[in-house]
């Protein structure tokens, strides 16, 4: 996956923090109406929410807007649009493949002009049995629990969760994929997908975790599925 480029920003650094009305006068219309929808008044509970979400969204852009400057080109000139599962696009640069993640204080973005990628950031203090057992497969039931201690089991399932989701985004079927159709398996200590949802060659990229959070990478090719543009 040589082809494929990881992007991370962070809301709580200084240049961040410092320059957010500046940052949003270098994103596309597109953007900044997103980030629109987080800048009115209301409740003080409310409003902190959306000064997180907007921050997010900001630094959705913005880490878009740095992966963009590999090809020359910038956030705001970009034209957004869809193809089929909801997979974001450029309409005007359909040749550039990307997919942005944000959790907590961070958003990721990985950009290809070979590979569909996917890619996912969780936080992985937090675990949820709901998902373990009604979700994932016996094989990463078991990668889980036979975790020596909690805060390993906490990152493996982590892990797990952000190559599924990974996975997802990357072939562009989202929530529309079965959940028995895929999943993964540690081969040589990583984790690696298996699936019957469409044809194509996955590779799989965890990153080194950024304080509690799990990032992962899944990168398609040859993948057989529509790429009709929606604007």
């Amino acid at each position: 996956m040589d082809s494929l480029k990881v992007y991370i920003v962070d809301t709580h650094d200084e240049s961040f923090t410092e320059n957010r009305e500046a940052l949003s006068r270098m994103l596309s219309p597109y953007r900044r109406a997103k980030l629109e929808r987080f800048a009115s008044p209301g409740a003080e509970a409310a409003a902190s929410r959306r000064a997180n979400n907007y921050d997010l969204c900001l630094a959705a852009g913005l880490v878009t807007d740095i992966g963009l400057r590999a090809y020359g080109l910038n956030e705001r000139d970009m034209k957004y649009g869809t193809a089929a599962g909801g997979k974001p696009i450029f309409l005007n640069h359909p040749e550039i493949r990307f997919n942005i993640s944000h959790a907590g204080h961070y958003a990721v973005a990985a950009f290809s002009d070979e590979y569909e990628p996917g890619i996912d950031i969780e936080d992985c203090r937090r675990i949820s049995n709901r998902i373990i057992f009604g979700i994932f497969g016996e094989e990463e039931r078991r990668l889980i629990m036979e975790a020596p201690d909690e805060a390993t089991r906490m990152q493996m399932f982590g892990r797990i969760w952000t190559v599924r989701e990974a996975f997802v985004k990357s072939t562009g079927l989202g929530l529309a994929t079965p959940r028995d159709a895929y999943g993964t398996v540690m081969k040589d200590g990583r984790l690696a997908i298996t699936q019957r949802v469409c044809e194509g060659e996955f590779g799989t990229r965890e990153l080194s975790p950024i304080g509690d959070y799990c990032i992962s990478v899944v990168a398609g090719k040859n993948i057989n599925f529509e790429r009709q543009a929606r604007g």
